[in-house]
Parts: C-alpha cells; sequence; structure tokens
C-alpha cells in the first residue's frame, strides 16, 4: 500500500493551514550554500561563513550557534580539510550526516544495531539521541526490501562515502553508525526528502520531517505542501469533506501519465491509484485490447510515434540551460516545440514544457515581446493541466503579470495581477510578500487607468 493516511476529521474550506512542522532535519542545495542561511534558510544578507570550514554560512551570530549546538560542532571537524571532490556534497548527504551528528551532540553514544531485512530501520537512529528530533525519523519507512538491487549498491557506495566523512566526528565512539545504518538511511532520505522552496518556486534546499513526510500522494491532491523558509506548511488547495483523505503531490503535475506511474514506482513502489490516473489507464486499456487485433503497419506506426515523443523528451532536456545560456536555450526550447507538436495533441505535457521553457527563456534573453507572447500562450494550457489552485501556476500567473507590467500593457498587467492574487491566496495566503505584491500593482493600475480615462475625457 501507499502508508498511512490523513483524513480530515471535519469539513475543510480551502486556503486553510493544516499543520506547521520544523524539519528533522534540512540542508542547503549546492547552488544555495553560502547564499541562504544553513540553519533558518533566510536569504537575508550578509551570509556569514564559519569561521573554520568556511563551507556553509548563517545570517545571524543566534541562527550559527543553533546550528553549532544542534550538529555543526561535530560536523564542523568532518568539512575542515575535506578534499575538493567533497566539498559539494549534495543535499542529502548533508541531511543523512546532520542526523547521525545530532545524535552526538544531545550527549548520547548509543549503539546503533545492524539493518535487518525483516525491518530496515528498526528504531535504531532513534537511539542515537534522547533529546534529538531523530526518534521521528523511526516511523519514516525506508522502501528498502523494495528497492532494486542497483539502487541497493547504489546507497551502500553512497554509504562508505559518508562514512568516510563523519569519520573525524564518529572515530571515537565505541559503537558506531554502520554502512548499513547509513545505507537505509539514505534510502529513507530519498523516500521522505521533500524539496524546500522558496515563494517564487525556486529550489533552495531539501527537508525531511515526521508527518509532512507521511502524507500520500495523489495526481489530483486537495493539499499542498509550502515552506516559509524552512518551516513546512500543509495547506488546502480544495473544500475537503470530513472523513476524506488528504493528499499531497509528490510530482510536477506537467507530465504524462506514463511518466508519473514510472517515476511514483521508481521511488516510491507503489502503482497511482487516484481519479487522475485511473481514468487514464482505464482508457489506455480499452485501446490496448483494440491494439491486439491491429494489423502490423499500424502497430509499426505507433512504434514509430514513441520514438518521436522520445526524441522530443531529449529536445526538451536539452533546452534546459540556465540564463546564461539563454540565447541558445531559447532557439533548442522552440525546436522542441515543434517537434511536441508534431507528433503530441496541444494539452500533451511535452507541448506544455516546449511553450514554457519558450516563455522563461525569452524573459532571460531580455526577449520580453517573445515572453508575453508565449505567457499568453501557456497559461491556458497551464490551467488545464493543475485543475486547482497551485503554487506553481500560481507563480507562473505572477510571472506573466510582471512582464506586462514591464511592457507598460498595463490593463492586461491588472487582469493577471488579479488571476495571481485570487489564486495566492488560497496557495501562499494573503501574509504571503507575493500576495501583497499583487494587491499593490492592483491598486496602481485601477489608479493609472483611471488617471487616463480620466485625462481622455
Amino acid at each position: 500500500g501507499k502508508g498511512r493516511r490523513l483524513v480530515a476529521t471535519r469539513n475543510i474550506r480551502e486556503g486553510v493551514t493544516l499543520l506547521m512542522e520544523e524539519p528533522i532535519s534540512h540542508a542547503t542545495r549546492i547552488d544555495f550554500r553560502l547564499k541562504r542561511c544553513e540553519w533558518c534558510l533566510s536569504s537575508k544578507q550578509p551570509i556569514k561563513r564559519c569561521s573554520k570550514c568556511k563551507l556553509i554560512g548563517y545570517c545571524s551570530r543566534n541562527c550559527q550557534v543553533a546550528a553549532w549546538k544542534a550538529y555543526h560542532k561535530h560536523e564542523c571537524k568532518c568539512m575542515v580539510g575535506l578534499p575538493k571532490r567533497l566539498e559539494r556534497l549534495p543535499a542529502t548527504a548533508l541531511i543523512a550526516g546532520r542526523i547521525i551528528l545530532a545524535g552526538l551532540s544531545s550527549g548520547t553514544d548509543a549503539k546503533l544495531p545492524e539493518i535487518s531485512k525483516s525491518s530496515p530501520m528498526e528504531k535504531g537512529l532513534a537511539k542515537v539521541g534522547k533529546k534529538a528530533k531523530i526518534r521521528d525519523i523511526s516511523l519514516l519507512d525506508t522502501l528498502w526490501e523494495k528497492k532494486a538491487t542497483e539502487k541497493k549498491m547504489y546507497y551502500a557506495q553512497q554509504a562508505m562515502t559518508l562514512m568516510n566523512y563523519l569519520k573525524p566526528a564518529i572515530a571515537s565512539l565505541t559503537s558506531a553508525p554502520t554502512a548499513n545504518n547509513m545505507a537505509a538511511l539514505l534510502s529513507l532520505l530519498d523516500a521522505n526528502s521533500y524539496v524546500i522552496t522558496d515563494p517564487e518556486m525556486d529550489s533552495i534546499a531539501c527537508g525531511v520531517y515526521s508527518v509532512l513526510s507521511m502524507i500520500n500522494h495523489s495526481c489530483s491532491p486537495n493539499a499542498i505542501v509550502m515552506f516559509r523558509n524552512k518551516t513546512g506548511q500543509l495547506r488546502t488547495v480544495k473544500s475537503i469533506k470530513k472523513g476524506e483523505e488528504i493528499c499531497v503531490s509528490y510530482l510536477d503535475l506537467i507530465s504524462t501519465p506514463r511518466e508519473r506511474r514510472r517515476n511514483l514506482l521508481e521511488q516510491y513502489h507503489f502503482e497511482c491509484q487516484c481519479s487522475r490516473c485511473a481514468i487514464f489507464f482505464h482508457e489506455k486499456k480499452i485501446k490496448m485490447s483494440a491494439d491486439e487485433s491491429m494489423d502490423e503497419k499500424l502497430s509499426k506506426l505507433l512504434e514509430g510515434k514513441e520514438k518521436s515523443l522520445e526524441k522530443v523528451k531529449s529536445s526538451l532536456e536539452a533546452a534546459k540551460l540556465g540564463p546564461s545560456d539563454s540565447k541558445r536555450a531559447l532557439s533548442l526550447s522552440r525546436q522542441a516545440l515543434s517537434e511536441a507538436k508534431a507528433v503530441c495533441g496541444p494539452y500533451h505535457a511535452y507541448v506544455i514544457r516546449a511553450y514554457k521553457q519558450i516563455w522563461k527563456q525569452a524573459m532571460y534573453a531580455s526577449e520580453m515581446e517573445i515572453s508575453w507572447e508565449y505567457g499568453r500562450k501557456t497559461l491556458p494550457l497551464l490551467e488545464f493541466v493543475y485543475n486547482s489552485p497551485n503554487p506553481v501556476y500560481a507563480a507562473d500567473i505572477l510571472f506573466h503579470a510582471r512582464v506586462c507590467w514591464y511592457l507598460q500593457k498595463v490593463e492586461e498587467a491588472l487582469e493577471y495581477y488579479k488571476k495571481a492574487a485570487k489564486v495566492l491566496k488560497i496557495t501562499h495566503g494573503e501574509e504571503d510578500k507575493m500576495t501583497k505584491e499583487c494587491h499593490e500593482r492592483i491598486c496602481v493600475a485601477q489608479a493609472e487607468i483611471a488617471a487616463k480615462a480620466q485625462a481622455l475625457q
């Protein structure tokens, strides 16, 4: 099954914060290290490096002291003199290390049992430190038994790297964590970690949470997880009836049903049975029954389309370049759109991805008129895909409103600021800075339009 279920005990309206939770452990992503505070994830500047390891930084003395007490007094030993190849440790490795080191900071030196096949995590990691939040990690599943052999080998290799990294801090322990413990912990984090985003939906960090990490998935979610720095917030995006399960989406919804099902199977080891997938795969089953009687010529045609789709997918991936390569990325995105339109319908995920990439890359390339043009084309497609308030969609509407404002298309900007405010109120809340930006722009735009109308009289 999919694990535990979070069920509403009363009727709940949309736009309600159901839960706020601090992470068990978290770490900035590589590209945001030293751009965000390692403890609170604030972007408040200046971010000052740790004077010893110089690999991570903090926005204030308070954050530095909090991190030092929690884990960094041990982590710092591991980071000092770290080989260049390990200086850019991924967030998941840092999180795993911090979970272990937080136990040392609590002043205990308890034995970690070996991972058994029948019970991958047991409660071993809980015993690292009674005062730490580590005990909460034992409630989460490693999914170890369901992992492919290749994946287990990957975790084993990563565990050895992690052991070497932690050696300066754990070498003196009488019962240090084993490679099995580390491998299972990495498996657990792979299955239960959240990508922490800022309000603009940029990925800044990763974190694992006690309750939020246990919420089930749906491709048609009625809730979302938003973040205020490192604090996770569970918010409703639909009205939920008493007794109804509360679900979030683990995946980017701009993907094909086949991609979603494959990704869920590979990472979380379950087949999605949500209403959105059930409808698609029921239709597919009927179609497959008909396919059995198709002649060889038509079968080859279908096989050719599959190859064409793979080519489109490769083109989309090739076009994912950063702002510094925006001109080339814009050209590649247009090529990908042309290929996608040749083999896909107008609402296919690949077509929508290509439209969105052109839209954003045009802005990076300072081609604002092109960005405006493709924003108008893309937003109706995104509305169709998401079909309910979504934080990424909200940020995209605001993005287009800003482009309109930059181009002095005040009436159109007003329309999209209003749309963005309506969705942001549900996804981000009234107090979010993006929601406030919308309300401020709406007032200014309305005043400008009124003044212009009065001048024409």
